[in-house]
């Protein structure tokens, strides 16, 4: 027995789904696109403002400014927050370094203009007394200059990042020492120093050397003939505290939160760079420290500045005297 059916039915459906489904295939990647075009665009739009408004910024140095970003929470949002903390710093440091210029042309124009002063006054005197006067003042001069290029290249290493040359010290040979040649330099000040012989850090010997040698200076610089200046050591919750007290005239209360900024001189200064006490704070923290500083005025200062202390290191040979 045979049966036969016409399966043209069967593949003109099969043909007409199989076109349906093409169709809508076409349509659903095409609607598709278009909604993910539509949408990275809109998700793009914060990010092209941000760096349209970051190229603003760039082009005209105008740091001052900052982005203004929707607070979405996003990704976005976020590096928005970061590019205006960028911006901050950059014109912080900006800031820092034209006040720094200034105050440097400032610093070295004063001396140059004695130096040219006391020069052209060497061709109009014939006294012997009046010309070795000029030449004297003009040498004080050029060592006031050469101290301060030399505080200025520390403080700019320091800026960049001091390379320390961390070895066992003994601290109180060290302030023995300094003592030593500060009171070669002192006019009628008695300079002491009290140690303990176990005071040893880990450190830069010479950079150590520097920060008692500034201390010292600075006392010397505000203790009138007559004074007294004491370098002390001690043991102190774990750290070596090395203070440096004087009898002089202290310092005005409204200048100690400025005292270890750089170029800045107390009310009743001399004539220092304003340098010194800025060294000794880079100097402390990039060993790990801090360093305080307490006055009465007209009674007197103690500066004080903590290291760790190393207190596995036994006793400790003197170090020779060259110390850079």
């Amino acid at each position: 027995l045979l049966v036969g059916q016409d399966r043209r039915i069967l593949v003109d459906t099969t043909t007409r789904l199989t076109w349906v489904l093409v169709g809508l295939w076409v349509t659903a990647l095409g609607a598709g696109s278009v909604a993910a075009l539509f949408t990275a665009n809109q998700g793009l739009k914060p990010l092209t403002s941000l760096t349209r408004q970051a190229e603003r910024i760039a082009s005209g140095r105008r740091f001052n400014e900052r982005i203004v970003a929707v607070k979405s929470g996003d990704e976005v949002a976020r590096m928005s927050e970061v590019v205006n903390k960028l911006l901050a710093t950059v014109e912080e440091t900006l800031e820092r370094h034209r006040e720094f210029l200034a105050d440097t042309s400032h610093e070295l124009r004063n001396p140059l203009l004695a130096v040219q002063a006391n020069i052209e006054l060497l061709d109009r005197i014939d006294d012997p007394n009046e010309r070795s006067e000029c030449l004297h003042e003009a040498r004080e001069q050029v060592r006031r200059m050469t101290r301060l290029v030399s505080e200025l290249l520390l403080l700019a290493r320091a800026d960049e990042g001091l390379i320390l040359d961390r070895r066992p010290v003994a601290l109180a040979p060290l302030a023995r020492q300094v003592a030593r040649e500060a009171q070669r330099h002192a006019h009628g000040q008695a300079i002491e120093v009290a140690a303990k012989e176990d005071c040893i850090v880990s450190a830069d010997e010479g950079r150590i050397y520097q920060i008692m040698t500034n201390l010292v200076n600075n006392a010397l610089q505000h203790t009138p003939s007559g004074g007294r200046i004491l370098l002390r050591l001690r043991h102190q919750d774990g750290e070596a505290v090395l203070s440096v007290e004087d009898t002089g005239d202290g310092i005005p209360p409204g200048d100690l939160p400025h005292v270890f900024e750089r170029f800045f001189r107390r009310t009743n200064s001399g004539d220092g760079s304003g340098l010194g006490l800025a060294i000794v704070k880079h100097l402390t923290q990039v060993h790990g420290g801090r360093v305080e500083v307490e006055s009465n005025l007209g009674e007197g200062t103690i500066f004080s500045v903590w290291l760790p202390s190393n207190p596995s290191v036994g006793s400790m040979p003197p170090h020779p005297a060259g110390i850079v």
